[in-house]
């Protein structure tokens, strides 16, 4: 049976996925695009995949054993958040697990608030091996505008809601708490001995807030020569890497 209607509720709940409350009210989000959904496929659990029809006939075959919905392209258009899916979208279960702390490497994200930012820096966790990922007061993780960022990231780490006295149950597990900041001491000089890290980074225009600031262990930046400052995804990224494959 192809869809025809935008009224049909599937379709119309599909839809309402776009909007960050029904996405909490169903604690479930969207994956758009045939490489992120192929990516994400096996990290899902109970996927919906929604096909435009020359979607299905191009893709329909490439996924078994899930619950698959065909709509006229028309339909799918409209309920599409870009303008070239493939005529593909995943509708996927969000995580709900709790902190186990066993992961060498964390992320503390303070306010990161842009969508790009906040998928670039999922992305490179995944690939750095920082695959706890704490958010006080961010941009939803499952904003469309940052799955699409992340890729398949999103589906293959682990990412949580909490507060700035979340840090105090870190350091309680283990952890080394690292704060980004311009006033701090070159990364490249920090001696990475300890076993765990927690890497705090914050808001794109104001940093760090002083509540989390005053948390860390220790205060780290990226030295520059003429810059004032660095994107917030690429100072991630840069930091990550040395602080998983510096030399000891």
């Amino acid at each position: 049976m192809i869809i025809t209607s935008l009224d049909n509720a599937t379709v119309k709940s599909v839809a309402k996925l776009r909007n960050k409350k029904y996405r909490d009210e169903q604690g479930k989000y969207l994956i758009e695009g045939l490489r992120s959904v192929k990516d994400s496929f096996p990290y899902l659990s109970e996927p919906l995949l929604v096909f435009s029809e020359s979607g299905f006939a191009q893709h329909g075959d490439c996924f078994e054993n899930c619950e698959k919905i065909v709509c006229t392209d028309t339909v799918f258009n409209k309920i599409a958040d870009t303008e070239n899916s493939q005529g593909i979208i995943c509708v996927a279960k969000k995580q709900s697990i709790a902190p186990n702390f066993t992961c060498d490497r964390a992320l503390f994200l303070d306010r990161v608030r842009d969508p790009g930012n906040m998928g670039t820096i999922i992305r490179t966790a995944l690939a750095v091996g920082f695959n706890d990922i704490y958010c006080r007061d961010c941009v939803d993780v499952y904003n469309p505008k940052v799955v699409r960022s992340a890729m398949s990231a999103v589906s293959r780490v682990n990412t949580y809601e909490v507060d700035e006295q979340f840090l105090s149950s870190l350091k309680e597990n283990g952890y080394t708490v690292l704060c980004a900041d311009m006033q701090g001491e070159s990364i490249f000089e920090y001696n990475t001995e300890s076993e765990k890290l927690c890497l705090v980074l914050g808001n794109e225009a104001n940093g760090v807030d002083d509540s989390v600031l005053s948390q860390s262990d220790t205060v780290i930046s990226l030295p520059m020569q003429e810059a004032e400052s660095l994107n917030v995804g690429v100072c991630a990224s840069v930091m990550m890497y040395q602080l998983r494959y510096a030399k000891r």
